[in-house]
């Protein structure tokens, strides 16, 4: 085992998460949704409310996204993605010369983070000077380690169907099965597909239908007119955690950080097919 995975690993069992001061005041508060981009990569967003920021404490966008991968896989500190060396290997950085040792059982901590631009910085911090970390901040980085796959929305006929024929869909590139994350801060998201939900895009409610990741007649629906339609197919994933090996109570667990839902559109041409009898003679 290297020297980075002995550290790391006596990271994750101090149970230590740098200050959040460093990204955001304490007074703030967020209202947070979960998205996955084209490369399956899962972000949380916030619109995070600052009381100083205007009247009666503005909303604005302030994007709070963290994609824990490479070196930089062991948590997020708001943007960021960090991570941790508990005991740090130097334990006499020039950056905390000023600063008194609390006591003489004081170790230093030492993290390394990149910024969503790919810039990065390192921080230097006695141990004490450490606030102990909470369950939300490692389901958050949990949830930054837990990596879906895109899925392409398909049907069968393909390109285009028919008035009245039964349309078959699943969700190529997709997994019947759980997903596991990688571990973060000792904590595992897992997701479990919930089902199938097409959109047809034909003016018809949503329909909800078993998973179906293979050509079958699974999820089928008909259309009752011709014309050219844009049709979303949709995985809704639900979200569980596990720290330890032990289930986290899920009233611990943020509601928009408890579902999932990824997405594929694709344009679907439907023709009708009219029979004309004529007299044999």
């Amino acid at each position: 085992m290297s020297v980075r995975e002995v550290t790391r690993l006596v990271a994750a069992l101090a149970l230590a998460l740098v200050a959040l001061t460093i990204t955001a005041s304490p007074s703030s508060a967020a209202d947070c949704t979960t998205w996955q981009d084209e490369n399956g990569t899962i972000h949380y967003d916030c619109d995070e409310i600052d009381p100083g920021g205007g009247q009666d404490g503005e909303v604005g966008p302030a994007p709070v996204t963290c994609d824990l991968e490479g070196q930089y896989d062991d948590l997020c500190i708001g943007q960021d993605a960090c991570w941790m060396n508990d005991p740090a290997a130097v334990q006499d950085p020039e950056e905390l010369k000023d600063t008194p040792k609390p006591s003489e059982d004081s170790h230093v901590v030492y993290i390394s983070c990149q910024r969503p631009d790919g810039s990065t910085y390192d921080r230097w911090y006695w141990n004490e000077d450490v606030p102990a970390i909470t369950i939300e901040d490692r389901i958050r980085s949990a949830m930054g380690a837990l990596d879906l796959p895109t899925i392409e929305a398909s049907f069968n006929p393909p390109a285009r169907t028919l008035v009245n024929l039964p349309t078959w869909w699943w969700a190529e590139g997709a997994q019947a099965g759980e997903i596991r994350g990688s571990e973060a801060l000792g904590m595992i998201a897992v997701a479990t597909p919930r089902g199938l939900s097409v959109v047809p895009g034909d003016g018809s409610a949503s329909q909800a239908c078993p998973m179906s990741v293979t050509r079958s007649d699974t999820c089928t629906y008909t259309y009752r007119r011709s014309g050219e339609y844009t049709a979303t197919l949709s995985i809704v994933y639900d979200i569980r955690f596990e720290m330890n090996g032990q289930a986290i109570d899920m009233a611990e667990v943020p509601a928009e950080l408890r579902t999932v839902t990824i997405d594929d559109d694709v344009p679907v041409r439907v023709r009708e097919v009219q029979t004309r009898v004529t007299k044999v003679r």
